[in-house]
């Protein structure tokens, strides 16, 4: 056998050894990549519903504070499964942000850097534009539950 045939065909070799290594032995049973959702919030109603049954990341802070920890989460790779800003309550009227990612991808997914990096700047701009009011217990369950709402669409 030719020398150059011969390491033609070993690296055809090592190439398929590898190629089944990633798309066959790294995959779930249905061929899908093994991926997991977790929830950012800081919301304690989501954590208290969801800690059993999904990873949850609680933030203490408001929802400024959430989004970063999910950009954070984007740029490492996490895919938005829920809309950074999904309601119809403006960040500058609510304090909680319940949001869900994709987690398990190696590459980045450029249109939830996009989404996730432009909600900031509309959170941001809102909140300086009208900051936060000061809102009465009953007001805060409410927007609690609100939140817990949206989560649990984007979950079902």
């Amino acid at each position: 056998m030719d020398r150059d045939v011969k390491w033609h065909l070993i690296g055809l070799f090592y190439f398929s050894v590898f190629y089944f290594i990633e798309h066959f032995y790294l995959q779930g049973a249905m061929g899908k990549i093994m991926k997991k959702n977790l929830i950012i919030t800081n919301n304690k109603r989501v954590v208290e519903e969801y800690q059993g049954n999904f990873e949850v990341d609680f933030v203490e802070g408001y929802l400024l504070d959430v989004l970063k920890k999910a950009r954070d989460y984007v740029h490492m790779g996490a895919k938005l499964i829920s809309h950074p800003l999904a309601g119809s309550i403006k960040p500058n009227e609510t304090i909680y942000k319940s949001i869900v990612v994709e987690m398990g991808s190696n590459s980045i997914d450029v249109a939830s850097v996009e989404l996730i990096e432009n909600s900031i700047l509309a959170a941001e701009r809102m909140i300086r534009e009208k900051p936060f009011s000061k809102f009465s217990e009953k007001i805060l369950r409410d927007l609690e539950y609100i939140d817990f709402l949206i989560v649990k669409n984007a979950l079902d």
